[in-house]
């Protein structure tokens, strides 16, 4: 079931910090998003992510519901489409089993948030300063694909402290809050853990660890493939085929392939 249609400009969520980005080149960014054609796109598409502002994130798919708070208000729908400007205490969640969202980040690298997952989106690579992607995980899983061709890369950080980092290759990370575990998954071809001591530990292609709250390593194991199955595989990124999470009902918009 397709949205109605909208003005992607009346999507653009503010956040701390959304002064800095001109509106003038927000609005360029808005005339270049894709249009809603169908459902899914068609395969023979060679849809990209489009140019966005410094600091922004472009909703490019949806599979059932998903929301956004920014800081001190509540949690609102999103729709596919919607620009989302990261900052402090930006936060954007899926809901249910067969809910996920893909967004196309500024620095053209993949965020996909996976079904029942929440995280704070507090910046976005590309920008002057040289920051990299900043991602809290509050719960459940994300898989984040930067730019082989570029020099992006993120951050992402558990409740417990220990952060996951990749740069031009591609890692999933997950939080099991019942457990207070802390999963790490490199796809390609390399990764780096980094506890809050500073001691940092790399994993290679096709591995996987788990750290618990005090601090013990599980593994290197393989990657449990079966949790990145939504979204055929996300994207393909995961390297699993299978249906969509959302089935037929998951909207995709412009799919940020490069």
């Amino acid at each position: 079931h397709l949205p109605r249609p909208h003005d992607p400009f009346t999507d653009l969520v503010p956040a701390a910090g959304i002064g800095a980005v001109g509106l003038g080149a927000v609005a360029a960014a808005v005339l270049l998003l894709p249009r809603v054609v169908s459902g899914v796109s068609g395969a023979a598409a060679a849809p990209t992510i489009p140019p966005l502002p410094s600091g922004v994130a472009f909703v490019s798919e949806l599979a059932g519901q998903a929301e956004v708070q920014q800081p001190g208000g509540s949690y609102l729908p999103i729709q596919p489409g919607a620009l989302v400007a990261a900052g402090a205490g930006v936060r954007l969640n899926s809901i249910g089993p067969e809910s996920y969202l893909r967004l196309g980040l500024a620095d053209k690298s993949i965020l996909y948030v996976g079904p029942d997952s929440q995280i704070e989106l507090s910046a976005i690579g590309g920008g002057a300063s040289g920051e990299p992607t900043r991602v809290a995980l509050d719960f459940g899983l994300v898989l984040i694909a930067t730019d082989a061709d570029s020099p992006a890369e993120a951050w992402v950080t558990s409740p417990g402290g220990v952060m996951a980092r990749v740069a031009g290759s591609q890692m999933g990370a997950s939080w099991e809050a019942v457990r207070g575990e802390f999963g790490v998954d490199c796809f390609d071809p390399s990764c780096e853990v980094v506890f809050p001591a500073g001691i940092t530990m790399n994993l290679l292609a096709g591995q996987h660890v788990t750290i618990s709250l005090g601090g013990d390593v599980i593994g290197p194991e393989p990657i449990p493939l079966e949790r990145y199955a939504f979204g055929v595989s996300a994207g393909g990124l995961a390297g699993l085929s299978g249906t969509p999470a959302g089935g037929s009902s998951g909207t995709q918009i412009g799919a940020p392939t490069r």
